[in-house]
């Protein structure tokens, strides 16, 4: 799908007309454009989804270690939005990494106690013609999320379709659960949407103008 069309399926959602083109002039398309990168970022973030994982060696940083916890510190890789495993070998995907800070070289880096290391993560990927029809729909509940209050003035939309949003979540990790051996019976995505995620309707909402 093209970026209009991801864009017109959330209009769609809270009953709004669909737009032209994301250049025109109106107030769903420039309100659109201001949430598109934030909310597009948040969905990718959400879930380690296939179309936009990426493996690379990571590079060594330069960090002194003080934490007695690590050995290695590796430079954050710059195209990751999230990064899910840090490891040698596929078969050993465990948690064994820590995303901090460094003032000095005002970079992330990573430590993890795995020497030649490669990360697994996802990529800020814009090409929406990559994105599967699964993701399409969660970054079109997500657009209408943000978008509801202020183009209908119903911040009840907003919530229900904040909550269809992570209920679309839910199902993601629960596919990805199955794929690893997870549990065997799902719970409820009809559930998921009337109740919420853990991550509640209060603070999961994109504020345009926070920086990538």
């Amino acid at each position: 799908m093209t970026q209009l069309q991801i864009v017109n399926k959330a209009l769609d959602l809270i009953s709004v007309a669909p737009i032209t083109s994301m250049s025109e002039n109106s107030p769903a398309a420039l309100l659109a454009n201001r949430v598109w990168n934030p909310c597009r970022q948040e969905a990718l973030k959400g879930h380690d989804w296939s179309f936009a994982t990426v493996i690379v060696a990571l590079s060594t940083a330069n960090y002194t270690i003080v934490a007695n916890d690590w050995t290695y510190a590796y430079q954050y890789p710059a195209t990751a939005l999230e990064v899910w495993h840090v490891y040698y070998t596929a078969k050993d995907k465990k948690q064994d990494f820590r995303r901090i800070y460094d003032p000095v070289s005002t970079a992330t880096v990573i430590l993890s106690n795995i020497a030649d290391a490669i990360a697994e993560f996802t990529y800020d990927l814009t090409d929406t013609t990559f994105y599967d029809a699964h993701f399409c729909s969660v970054l079109a509940y997500l657009l209408a999320a943000n978008m509801a209050k202020a183009l209908t003035g119903d911040p009840a939309l907003a919530d229900s379709m904040l909550k269809v949003y992570n209920a679309y979540m839910s199902d993601a990790e629960r596919m990805s659960s199955y794929e690893a051996g997870g549990p065997a019976t799902p719970s409820s995505t009809f559930v998921d949407a009337r109740e919420g995620s853990a991550l509640g309707t209060e603070d999961h909402y994109i504020i345009p103008q926070r920086a990538p």
